[in-house]
């Protein structure tokens, strides 16, 4: 209202704010995005990595693509995540970001924030990759 006021009278401001919020919004994501990878590569660290039982061993059937489960929530994440806490913790910082973002995503911005998220992923892969040691002693080549 005010930079529409003030543009009666040649001073318009208001094309000048959107990339001042488009930076500050870029800054959130990128440092929640990178809290998210900091945290996971310290739990990484330090977990603690045991054998979890193969639930597809006992035959209980995977559900089906088509299928929906009317008990799930289609909006939250899988509980199996719960099995790996570094897992569980980092999915959280990924959605606690974009729920920062759900008030004010400006659409000038969601290919640099994909691209962010997706080298984030592509970034805890690579601390997958090198979990147990130099090299990644705790994957077998073949897994890499």
């Amino acid at each position: 209202y005010c930079g529409q006021s003030l543009g009666r009278v040649g001073v318009d401001f208001r094309p000048l704010l959107p990339p001042l919020f488009e930076h500050a919004v870029e800054r959130l994501v990128e440092n929640g995005l990178g809290a998210a990878l900091t945290r996971f590569e310290v739990m990484i660290e330090d977990f603690r990595w045991t054998p979890i039982k193969n639930t597809l061993d006992e035959g209980s059937p995977l559900p089906s693509p088509g299928v929906e489960d009317d008990t799930k929530d289609n909006l939250s994440p899988p509980m199996a995540v719960l099995d790996y806490p570094p897992l569980a913790v980092f999915l959280n910082g990924i959605l606690a970001t974009m729920n920062e973002l759900r008030s004010c995503a400006p659409v000038d911005l969601t290919t640099n924030i994909a691209t962010m998220v997706e080298n984030t992923l592509l970034d805890a892969l690579d601390v997958l990759g090198n979990a147990g040691g130099a090299g990644g002693g705790f994957l077998e080549p073949s897994e890499r």
